[in-house]
């Protein structure tokens, strides 16, 4: 999502700031102090000792972080992963209720293109739960269908399946009663649209303060480790 961007960006930056600090700053500064045999504060050492295991071993933290980000990403591809994924997507805080609303806003979208095509509203959904990006609704578009074609109506069918909100259950089973469903489902489909964007707006507002916040405490306790043995050698503090 571009609403992300940003506070991807600042944590790319923060991140590779925070490597320099540690590889290059950090074992200049403390060079004479270790020489003198000084002891260092224990902020200090936990940081020389994070120091020394990037510098002797980066390439082989790069190596792993990399094999870790490769490892994950291809769990991700597989269906098992994905729905993994979009399970605890959905239970996240703001990113749960943005995802949701994507995924409802598609399929009344979707359903309601389908059905003013002439396609008969079982068709549709089934159509519709092989279109949805998320494993979770997808998955219970198709249990909805199965129960539609059992002979139950389309709201307890919705209803049953635990991840449409009340609201959309009754927009559903209110469109079906009245024959109006198509013009419904795109007033749903728009409604939530203009709910995602605002969510999104909401969510970068938050992200971009918390992540410049943790990225200069971290970046501030490494400056902080590193002029502690400096300001204590030269009896400032």
């Amino acid at each position: 999502m571009t609403a992300l961007l940003y506070p991807a960006f600042v944590f790319v930056v923060g991140t590779v700031v925070a490597v320099f600090l540690m590889t290059v700053i950090l074992p200049m500064l403390l060079e004479s102090l270790v020489e003198a045999g000084k002891a260092l504060p224990w902020p200090t050492r936990v940081a020389k000792s994070v120091s020394d295991v990037l510098v002797s071993q980066g390439w082989l933290v790069f190596a792993l972080t990399v094999a870790v980000v490769a490892g994950v990403l291809y769990g991700l591809r597989t269906r098992r992963g994905k729905r993994w994924w979009h399970i605890a997507l959905l239970h996240l805080p703001l990113m749960g209720v943005l995802a949701s609303k994507q995924a409802i806003s598609r399929i009344a979208f979707l359903t309601a293109t389908l059905t003013k095509s002439g396609i008969p509203f079982l068709q549709a959904v089934e159509i519709t739960s092989r279109s949805t990006t998320n494993i979770v609704f997808g998955e219970a578009l198709e249990d909805v269908a199965r129960s539609i074609r059992a002979g139950r109506e389309i709201g307890p069918s919705l209803e049953q399946s635990g991840v449409f909100p009340p609201s959309v259950v009754q927009i559903f089973s209110v469109g079906q009663e009245s024959g109006q469903l198509d013009e419904m489902l795109q007033r749903l489909a728009n409604d939530y649209e203009s709910q995602v964007a605002r969510v999104s707006e909401r969510l970068t507002a938050l992200l971009e303060p918390v992540m410049i916040l943790v990225l200069a405490v971290f970046v501030g306790l490494i400056l902080f480790a590193t002029v502690l043995p400096i300001l204590e050698a030269g009896n400032v503090m």
